[in-house]
């Protein structure tokens, strides 16, 4: 009987022991990739609204276009709905490798195709410009909330963003660190469209 009793102990110290995390987290190359261009993104932005006036930021091309105030607004509350809505609870939910299968975009090919212009898309209702913000600096903070954000959960996750995949309604499947290619793309891609109002015959002068 003594001994059986080491024995009989074996199987419960393996019950015990912690099993192996499966979670893979980004590399050193990927975050710094992703954080440079969540950077770039952002210094876009903001140097797109340099020095405009009242005028200049509400002017439009056409009733049916929108002005830089109403792109600012957008940009901001849809880095909001990345940043908080999918990239963070892809990151708070369980991996789910098996969906990689549906992707169809590697991650050098998201952000130019998304600042590719000649493709149009129109926005959502919850992401179309109601003017939200009643001011420049309101509309600053609030980008600035979600992409900080983003930047934060780059520098310490150490979680699988890879594993974690979601439906984009027009682009399909994506993983949670081409979420946040994305969400940078979007801020490049409207920041063209912003310097495209800047350009248009009748934009007001200073």
């Amino acid at each position: 009987m003594r001994l059986l009793l080491p024995l009989l102990l074996v199987p419960a110290l393996c019950a015990q022991a912690p099993v192996a995390s499966l979670e893979t987290p980004l590399s050193g190359a990927e975050r710094t990739e992703a954080l440079a261009l969540l950077a770039q993104a952002r210094a876009a932005f903001v140097k797109a609204q340099e020095g405009l006036s009242p005028a200049q930021r509400a002017w439009k091309a056409s009733p049916d276009r929108w002005s830089v105030d109403q792109c600012a607004e957008h940009i901001a509350i849809t880095e909001g709905l990345l940043a908080q809505g999918v990239v963070a609870k892809l990151l708070a939910g369980p991996r789910d490798p098996a969906k990689r299968a549906d992707m169809k975009f590697l991650d050098a090919k998201l952000v130019p195709m998304l600042q590719d212009r000649s493709f149009k898309a129109k926005a959502p209702e919850a992401l179309t410009p109601t003017a939200r913000f009643k001011t420049p600096e309101a509309t600053l903070a609030a980008f600035d909330q979600a992409n900080d954000a983003l930047a934060e959960a780059l520098r310490t996750s150490q979680v699988d963003w890879r594993g974690r995949v979601s439906p984009h309604p027009l682009l399909g499947a994506l993983d949670a660190y081409q979420w946040t290619l994305l969400s940078a793309g979007h801020v490049l891609r409207h920041v063209e469209q912003m310097e495209e109002v800047k350009k248009s015959p009748g934009f007001p002068g200073n």
